[in-house]
């Protein structure tokens, strides 16, 4: 027998943002008659705000609260609210955590040397700025097929998470690329700093240190797949049920 999926609520529903029932036709000083919570709590214009980016041009700021207050921060947020402002955020840290993912990957593939010839310097940089060109386009289209996929699959359950909601909640959402790309920097700055540094050690000792430094790049990959799917489902997870 086919699955028959739930009914879909209306842009102009009025959903409680603690469990997702339908408050329309309750007044304001009311509560919620699935969980308790009151009304006000899911309508009140100042439960969501737009970011300190959107009204103050505040980066640093909202970068911040993305980071280390992700909750906090998708709980309060509007979720349709300046779009483009949001997109321009998205993208600036896409541009940076693109720029440190490139340098990088060249520092673990051994492009980057000491070498301060010109024209190595010039091959250099024009290496890192195709990395980085090529990492942002491969983020951007990533982050475009989350979107998509992330509305499709909260439309069949039956979940109110429109398009430009989800592009919305992806585009602070890019401010976790930093941390994953500041670790995987460092790392691999670091090997190379300490091979470089000494070159006359034994093979056999840098033999093994390049296996644990490979299960440590690895087990980085790893977490940070998963500190970006949690934060993921944490920015949803708050938006899912906002009215505002």
């Amino acid at each position: 027998m086919p699955r028959v999926s739930p009914n879909l609520p209306a842009e102009t529903d009025l959903l409680c943002e603690a469990c997702g029932y339908t408050l329309n036709g309750l007044p304001p000083d009311g509560n919620c008659p699935e969980c308790g919570k009151p009304v006000e709590f899911s309508i009140a214009p100042v439960v969501r705000q737009l970011s300190a980016w959107e009204r103050d041009k505040d980066f640093i700021d909202t970068t911040v609260d993305v980071i280390f207050r992700p909750s906090h921060f998708f709980r309060t947020t509007t979720t349709r609210g300046e779009s483009a402002a949001a997109l321009r955020f998205g993208m600036i840290h896409t541009a940076i955590a693109s720029a440190l993912f490139a340098a990088a990957g060249m520092l673990h593939t051994e492009i980057f040397s000491f070498d301060i010839n010109p024209l190595s310097l010039f091959i250099d940089l024009f290496w890192w700025l195709l990395l980085t060109t090529c990492t942002i386009g491969a983020l951007t289209w990533l982050a475009r097929v989350a979107a998509r996929l992330t509305t499709w699959e909260a439309t069949y359950r039956g979940i109110r998470l429109p398009l430009p909601v989800v592009r919305r909640g992806l585009a602070f959402h890019a401010a976790h690329y930093l941390p994953v790309a500041i670790v995987a920097l460092a790392t691999t700055a670091a090997y190379q700093i300490a091979v470089h540094l000494d070159q006359n050690l034994h093979r056999m000792y840098w033999l093994i240190h390049w296996k644990i430094y490979l299960g440590v790049l690895s087990g980085e990959v790893i977490v940070g797949a998963m500190y970006l799917f949690n934060t993921y489902w944490i920015a949803m997870r708050k938006m899912m049920y906002a009215n505002l």
